[in-house]
C-alpha cells in the first residue's frame, strides 16, 4: 500500500468518523487519538505548505466539515447593543 492510499484510506476514516458522531476526534479518547494526531500533523503540514495539491484541497474539505462542529463556548455573553 503506498503512501497516498495510507492518506487518503486515514482521510476517509476521520470523515466517516465526524459524520457518524458529529464532532470531532477528541485527544482524551484512546480510540480517537490516532485520528486527532493525523489532524494535527496535516494542518501543520498545509500551514507549512507541506501537503501536495491534490491531499491540500482534500484536506480543505475535510477542514470545513470540522469547522461545522467546532466547539463554541456556552458561556459566551450577547451583546445587547442594538
Amino acid at each position: 500500500m503506498t503512501h497516498d492510499e495510507l492518506w487518503h484510506r486515514s482521510c476517509e476514516a476521520v470523515v466517516k468518523f465526524v459524520k457518524t458522531n458529529e464532532r470531532r476526534p477528541s485527544k482524551y479518547y484512546a480510540e480517537e487519538r490516532s485520528m486527532h494526531n493525523w489532524l494535527k500533523y496535516n494542518h501543520k503540514l498545509a500551514r507549512r505548505n507541506a501537503l501536495s495539491p491534490a491531499r491540500l484541497e482534500r484536506f480543505a474539505e475535510l477542514e470545513r466539515l470540522l469547522a461545522t462542529y467546532r466547539r463554541t463556548n456556552q458561556y459566551r455573553y450577547l451583546s445587547f447593543e442594538e
